[in-house]
């Protein structure tokens, strides 16, 4: 799904009413098993939701916090940032 989601193109099919914040929650709950996968899909996903679409992920994170999500997006970014000094 990552490689689905990881393109600047919304997919062809019309499946994204299927992925509501109890998806998104069941998704992360799996982040402590696959943390890049699931911050790369989250991420990913995220991007391509237009601006007038309610965002799912972020209804997700607010009935279910995930703090791995959070250290895990704040690592990356340092590791970007400091690796372009």
């Amino acid at each position: 799904m990552t490689t689905i989601y990881s393109t600047e193109e919304t997919p062809p099919l019309h499946h994204f009413e299927f992925f509501d914040a109890n998806v998104f929650m069941k998704i992360m709950s799996h982040m402590e098993q696959y943390p890049l996968e699931i911050m790369d899909f989250v991420v990913n996903f995220n991007g391509l939701l237009r601006e007038t679409q309610q965002n799912t992920i972020i209804a997700a994170l607010c009935e279910s916090p995930c703090p791995l999500l959070g250290q895990l997006l704040v690592k990356v970014v340092n590791e970007q940032t400091t690796g372009e000094r």
